[in-house]
């Protein structure tokens, strides 16, 4: 082994101490039993060359070489010291680049921390991933759906949040993305400032939001900048609670949707258009059906995850065909 691999095995107390442990094992071994040194190494090699779990997937928290008896327990620490070279740079790849992987399922939702000590929760029906060398250079992540991010700031390495359509890099503190398959990305910032772009643009035409602002982009067009809004709407999810102000049912249904795990029709298109303003926090979904019933002056009717809405009928009222709205679960 070179120098710096020594120092690496002389600096660890839990090498060090298996390696003591085996000194023992070997000679109480020796003592009493012939010894195969290379049938013992090529019983070892087998199993390392074989891709064992346990030990291509070190936990700090386990000593692998602690399952194997007295004497495989010593060929492995002396084969460890003496190929230290392979051994510890595989062990040492695996615990660096095995990536963050979160998803989270309709009605589900979970908050994780990142290698870094940076937090992310994370709405339901979303995933988030960590790009290979996390850390070691920008901190990087790639979204589907919606989180809120709570990050460290680190200059030298950036936090840079990718959707399919968008990259938003962290300047501050607390921010939230939304970037749904078929919906536009959304931004809103808490607390802190970050920059956002469009995935392949320059960073010329990077949008930077602080405090309070927002952002939305469309497939198209200039990105839609608004100052002094309420974000803590946009990111009440990450506390349980569903807020719409003014919001259009067919824009509220996708998030009801994935909320509640449910799949919305309706019988009348007008109806999509009727506004809503209400917090729903982690009510039951009939009741949230009967508080949305009222509101908006609609009938209900369920079966299963299937939820039909329809207007009473009225004079002069019309029905047309039904029509299925948002993307279900």
């Amino acid at each position: 082994m070179d120098a710096a691999e020594r120092r690496t095995f002389d600096e660890s107390a839990d090498l060090t101490e298996a390696l003591e442990e085996s000194r023992g094992d070997w000679a109480a071994v020796s003592a009493s039993h012939p010894v195969d040194v290379d049938a013992a190494w090529s019983r070892l090699q087998a199993r390392l060359t074989a891709g064992d779990a346990k030990v291509l997937k070190f936990k700090r928290e386990q000593r692998w070489w602690q399952n194997s008896g007295g004497l495989l327990k010593a060929a492995a620490v002396l084969m460890f010291v003496a190929g230290s070279g392979v051994i510890w740079s595989r062990v040492s790849r695996t615990e660096v680049d095995e990536p963050v992987v979160a998803v989270t399922k309709p009605t589900e939702r979970t908050t994780l921390e990142l290698p870094d000590g940076s937090t992310v929760t994370l709405s339901a029906s979303s995933s988030i991933r960590t790009r290979d060398g996390y850390g070691t250079g920008a901190r990087e992540v790639e979204l589907v759906g919606e989180a809120l991010f709570s990050v460290r700031h680190d200059e030298k390495h950036p936090f840079r949040v990718y959707t399919a359509s968008a990259l938003v890099e962290d300047l501050g503190t607390e921010f939230t993305v939304r970037a749904f398959a078929s919906e536009p990305v959304r931004v809103s910032v808490s607390e802190g400032a970050v920059s956002v772009r469009r995935a392949l643009a320059d960073s010329s035409t990077a949008v930077v939001l602080g405090a309070s602002d927002m952002v939305v982009l469309n497939e198209s067009g200039d990105p839609l900048v608004a100052r002094g809004v309420d974000v803590e709407a946009y990111s009440a999810w990450a506390r349980g609670t569903l807020v719409f102000r003014n919001t259009a049912l067919r824009d509220a249904i996708p998030d009801l949707e994935r909320w509640y795990d449910l799949e919305f029709r309706v019988t009348d298109e007008a109806l999509l258009s009727r506004p809503i303003t209400v917090d729903f926090a982690n009510q039951p979904v009939d009741e949230m059906l009967r508080v949305l019933g009222t509101m908006i002056e609609v009938q209900f009717e369920r079966r299963g995850r299937t939820v039909s809405i329809e207007a009473p009928v009225r004079t002069g009222m019309t029905s047309s065909s039904s029509v299925q709205v948002g993307s279900g679960a």
